[in-house]
């Protein structure tokens, strides 16, 4: 972020089925068309340009919190002492963890499912896995990755702060591309709200998350922001300008 001012800009309410921002009608929003027949589906559009039935504004998902509870501290610690975190790749970003069958393994799992993180269980048999000497412990595996891609990922590790792990989340989204994992909201609707204090906000990528939602930082009036859909600043306020 290279700067975050109060101006008073006319301005409109973002209504989404997630919630609600205040924009400058200016603002330029990473929306999907859901009426395009040729071209990207994605592009850039002012607060103003957002029409219900037509634009879906590109969400990473509700803004989450570090959760500060013994269960969230034991769950980082099972990460930290027997978890993996992958940024990027082909391959995609993902958080995972292996532990043999037990009461961990049920804890853990019990409490991704009470968050509504969704995990892929896959058990290994140890006469499978038994292949190598090193490999004595006679007992079943399971390796669990917690899907929804690099979003999910990044919430996962937002939210629990395993300290061996946690530094890998900006590795997942700093440069990252719009791809399928991220998902956007419907625009409700758009009220123009006349003259409001907005945060003006620029960055060295010239794009930020502000509630969730994608978007472009502030430029000077004569020049245009990248046409990129690569995400690589901070999470701003909930007044972007």
């Amino acid at each position: 972020m290279t700067r975050n001012e109060v101006r008073v800009l006319d301005s409109c309410r973002v209504v989404t089925t997630e919630g609600e921002i205040i924009t400058s009608v200016g603002h330029l929003w990473l929306a999907r068309s859901s009426k395009v027949n040729r071209g990207p589906r994605l592009s850039r559009v002012a607060g103003q340009g957002l029409i219900p039935g037509i634009h879906r504004a590109v969400s990473v998902g509700l803004p989450w919190e570090a959760e500060n509870t013994r269960l969230a501290g034991w769950m980082a610690g099972v990460l930290d002492a027997d978890g993996h975190a992958f940024a990027g790749g082909r391959h995609g970003s993902w958080v995972g963890f292996g532990q043999v069958d037990g009461a961990v393994l049920d804890l853990f799992l019990a409490e991704c499912d009470r968050r509504g993180w969704v995990t892929k269980v896959t058990r290994r048999e140890w006469t499978q896995r038994n292949t190598k000497p090193l490999a004595k412990n006679p007992r079943d595996f399971t390796d669990v990755r917690i899907n929804g891609g690099m979003w999910e990922s990044c919430r996962v590790l937002g939210t629990l702060r395993p300290e061996r792990l946690f530094p890998v989340a900006a590795r997942m989204w700093q440069g990252a591309v719009v791809g399928k994992t991220t998902g956007d909201v419907e625009i409700v609707r758009v009220e123009h709200i006349g003259q409001r204090p907005v945060s003006v906000i620029t960055t060295d990528s010239h794009t930020y998350i502000a509630d969730g939602l994608l978007c472009f930082g502030t430029t000077a009036p004569e020049a245009e922001p990248p046409a990129s859909s690569r995400v690589t600043a901070a999470t701003g306020p909930a007044r972007p300008s």
